[in-house]
């Protein structure tokens, strides 16, 4: 049950930061639209015995590389020791 939610920075740029400020009503305002957005995922996922997700952007990767990581694919998974 693998998926996506388009909800990355770049994406959420224009919509809630297009003014650039770090402003406590633009995080407001982008929390309360990511809220929405999981609220519809989560109940299915739940039923499904889902107790936790994972989520990371393009970066996540890259970042382990850098880090003594080795490289990863989409399709690997994230784990704790691949971060640290």
């Amino acid at each position: 049950m693998l998926f996506s939610l388009s909800m990355s920075c770049v994406t959420w740029l224009e919509p809630f930061f297009s003014d650039r400020h770090l402003a406590k009503e633009n995080f407001s305002t982008a929390e309360q639209a990511a809220r929405e957005m999981i609220r519809f995922v989560a109940a299915p996922r739940r039923a499904h015995g889902w107790e936790a997700c994972v989520g990371a952007s393009g970066h996540c990767p890259g970042a382990a590389r850098d880090h003594g990581g080795v490289a990863q694919s989409m399709d690997e998974r994230i784990t704790l020791s691949k971060l640290q």
